[in-house]
């Protein structure tokens, strides 16, 4: 049996394919079950699920896509696509180095 993660990887592959991203946004599988958001500062796409382990700078009660950009010096975009909801939380660092409060957008 497949799992939900490897399904929805196989799915981000064929479609970053499609609009020609699979070269610089990679998915790169499910976040390790103590990730620190605050560490993830290259870009990329993981499945987060909060509910699983103890994740550090992450809100609380969340599962869906985690994605990173960045411009490789203090520029950091991070966006949480949640699953269900819908909902969208992001946060940055803009210059400064030092993380925005997660916010719902």
């Amino acid at each position: 049996k497949k799992k939900f993660s490897d399904a929805i990887a196989a799915n981000i592959s064929v479609v970053g394919g499609l609009i020609g991203i699979d070269k610089t946004v990679k998915y790169k599988g499910a976040l390790p079950e103590n990730a620190d958001a605050n560490t993830y500062r290259e870009m990329g796409i993981w499945w987060l699920n909060s509910y699983v382990g103890s994740k550090s700078n992450f809100p609380s009660s969340t599962t869906g896509f985690f994605k990173v950009n960045s411009d490789g010096e203090n520029n950091i975009f991070q966006l949480i696509e949640c699953v269900p909801s819908g909902k969208i939380k992001k946060r940055c660092t803009l210059n400064t180095g030092a993380w925005q409060e997660w916010v719902d957008i």
